[in-house]
């Protein structure tokens, strides 16, 4: 594999990590779970949710007055091949629940609801790279806002 070709696998990967946090904060939940492969795995702690339905379900379920921010950080990728690559980044998470008709103005900043980090695994199917399987680790964790 050519240094081109890497970089741009490490490019595609890191887009999905980007992607991930854009489309979950923007209640974007048909274009976060098209993030994952047909039958891709989302894993917090002993929640598996399996499959793109099982993700999609489980984003409709978030309360219709959040709001969340996920601060992604610190990316690494590792190209295993031309279809399969790991990765690794940290996250933030900012969250607030609210009546859902508050303006969008001017609400109380909390502090961060988590820190931690999540390892991926991609795999290209037909010249367009998914996440196959996210595991989220939580360092540390606000137990007021759990």
């Amino acid at each position: 594999m050519n240094t081109l070709d890497r970089l741009a696998i490490e490019k595609a990967c890191e887009q999905l990590q980007s992607s991930y946090a854009r489309f979950i904060d923007f209640r974007d939940y048909e274009g976060f779970a098209e993030l994952f492969c047909e039958d891709g795995l989302l894993t917090f702690g002993e929640q598996v949710l399996k499959g793109r339905e099982a993700i999609f379900g489980y984003c409709q379920k978030r309360p219709a007055g959040i709001r969340s921010r996920h601060v992604i950080t610190n990316p690494f990728i590792d190209v295993l091949d031309q279809s399969t690559a790991r990765g690794i980044c940290y996250f933030t998470v900012y969250r607030l629940v609210t009546d859902p008709t508050a303006a969008r103005v001017d609400l109380p900043m909390p502090g961060p609801a988590a820190v931690g980090h999540y390892e991926d695994r991609y795999c290209r199917i037909d010249d367009h790279w998914y996440i196959q399987h996210r595991t989220a680790q939580v360092a540390f964790r606000d137990p007021a806002q759990s």
